[in-house]
C-alpha cells in the first residue's frame, strides 16, 4: 500500500483517515441487518477534498495490526 504524505492533486499536507459506512443490498435504510454494512475507509485531502486512496475492513485490520504488533 502506498504511504502519502502530500495530497497528488494540491500538494496539501493535509490528510486524514475517514470511514464511511456501505452496503450493496437494495434494503432500505433502518432495515439492514449488521453482517450487510461495510465499512470504507479512505484518506481525504482537507485543502482540496480529493481521495487519494481507499482502504476495505480487512486491508485496515491488517494494516492496524501490523502497526500494533511490531
Amino acid at each position: 500500500m502506498k504511504r502519502f504524505t502530500h495530497c497528488n492533486n494540491c500538494g496539501s499536507d493535509d490528510l486524514e483517515w475517514l470511514s464511511k459506512p456501505h452496503t450493496d443490498s437494495d434494503v432500505q435504510d433502518g432495515r439492514l441487518r449488521l453482517n450487510e454494512v461495510r465499512t470504507i475507509y479512505f484518506l481525504a485531502c482537507h485543502n482540496c477534498s480529493e481521495t487519494l486512496q481507499f482502504m476495505s475492513e480487512d486491508q485496515a485490520l491488517t494494516f492496524i495490526n501490523g502497526a500494533y504488533f511490531k
